[in-house]
């Protein structure tokens, strides 16, 4: 039997009941943020583990194949019960027109027993240029970012968030966070991609587009180096 303990902001651990009769002990520490400053880099089909081989082209075919492949900004949002979604931010070459575009599988991919023929549902959102050039930069400044963690810690449930960015020259580039810590950099990542389907939900209502535009803004000043 033993009791856990859990703290905001900080590094909690479980201990058995006995030590906790005993008298007082300490169980906290401070939690570092930086270690959640940055995007891991995202792995290959080639070289991620077999379990995976099957579910990352599920999703693909799902929540991609309906969207851009040089999206200015997108997140693909992979929850471990609730369903897959992405939400892609896209500009029409010609017009300029920008559009945020929300995919949803219709059931959870993790947990369907097939993974084929999967439907999804998309909703097409205009959104204002100035406000796709924001998330742009902002997925650009954390793509370009990437990089390994130290005393990486593994978990079999939770979101992981893959952040991706197309530019001119540069081409795709991606990364992925998967519980940050509150209040560090990719949690506010987290935030942004809570804001920009909340944008698609509210049908692009200028109160959920300037609260976006004003958080990316804020964000956009942490990530720069």
């Amino acid at each position: 039997m033993g009791v856990c303990f859990i703290f905001a902001g900080m590094n909690c651990f479980f201990f058995p009941l006995f030590f906790l009769l005993a008298g007082p002990v300490a169980v906290c520490q401070s939690v570092d943020l930086s270690v959640d400053d940055h995007l891991e880099p995202e792995v290959s089909y080639i070289t991620d583990m077999n379990h995976n081989n099957e579910y990352y082209p599920a999703v693909r075919e799902t929540l991609l194949s309906q969207v851009s492949d040089s999206p200015l900004a997108r997140v693909v949002v992979l929850p471990t019960i609730a369903p897959e979604y992405a939400v892609s931010v896209e500009q029409n070459r010609k017009t300029k027109q920008c559009v945020m575009v929300w995919v949803v599988a219709k059931r959870s991919i993790l947990n369907d027993d097939t993974r084929e023929d999967i439907p999804a549902t998309v909703t097409r959102v205009p959104i204002p240029i100035e406000l796709a050039q924001k998330l742009s930069a902002l997925f650009r400044a954390g793509t370009a970012q990437v990089g390994y963690l130290k005393n990486k810690v593994w978990g079999t449930d939770g979101t992981t968030y893959h952040y991706s960015s197309f530019a001119v020259g540069d081409g795709i580039r991606a990364g992925y966070c998967w519980a940050p810590r509150s209040g560090s950099k990719m949690h506010g990542l987290v935030q942004i991609a809570d804001l920009m389907l909340n944008v698609v939900k509210q049908n692009g209502s200028p109160v959920a587009t300037q609260t976006l535009a004003t958080r990316a803004d804020a964000l956009l000043k942490r990530l720069k180096p």
